[in-house]
């Protein structure tokens, strides 16, 4: 049996084992980013690949009135032209995070948030696509785009941001 260096796992027959524990595809004496999250696109060092700076830019928020999950139709063009990128990009998937602003309770706009990801989500797929590229996250009012001291600062936490990510539906859990 020949030896190996450190605590190297060994197979059956002696020889070392190639571990990937995070499931990437870069066994894990090779990944320089040991603890990728399940399904997220990485490159050949393991580490998340980065998305086009083009498509970064639109990533712009929408907003919301107070109290409402309804899209502005002044929305629907910055929402449209995510909708033809992920449609031009099929190894992209979009993550939409809903905010409020500190009206109401905790829990009421932590469901508020909720509810205004799940419905740029809808949008989205009311555009053919997939649901399983849609990762949709609600925030409450835990991280405000501005203090919540005044009524145009407000508007501004009161929305849904946007990121673009390499992730692959329904990817099998290591």
């Amino acid at each position: 049996m020949p030896r190996h260096p450190g605590r190297t796992q060994v197979d059956a027959t002696g020889c070392p084992m190639v571990m990937d524990a995070d499931g990437d595809g870069v066994p894990d004496n090779m990944d320089k980013c040991p603890a990728t999250p399940v399904g997220t696109r990485v490159d050949a060092n393991g580490c998340p690949m980065e998305v086009n700076p083009a498509l970064r830019k639109l990533e712009q928020p929408i907003r919301f009135e107070t109290n409402s999950t309804v899209i502005k139709r002044t929305s629907y063009g910055t929402l449209d032209k995510m909708v033809k990128a992920l449609k031009d990009n099929p190894e992209y998937s979009i993550r939409v995070i809903g905010y409020a602003d500190s009206r109401g309770t905790d829990e009421y706009n932590q469901g508020l948030s909720e509810r205004r990801a799940g419905s740029v989500k809808r949008y989205f797929t009311g555009k053919a696509l997939d649901p399983a590229r849609i990762v949709t996250e609600g925030k409450g009012e835990s991280e405000p785009a501005a203090p919540n001291t005044s009524a145009a600062n407000m508007a501004k936490n009161r929305r849904v941001e946007f990121k673009f990510e390499f992730f692959i539906p329904n990817a099998p859990q290591p």
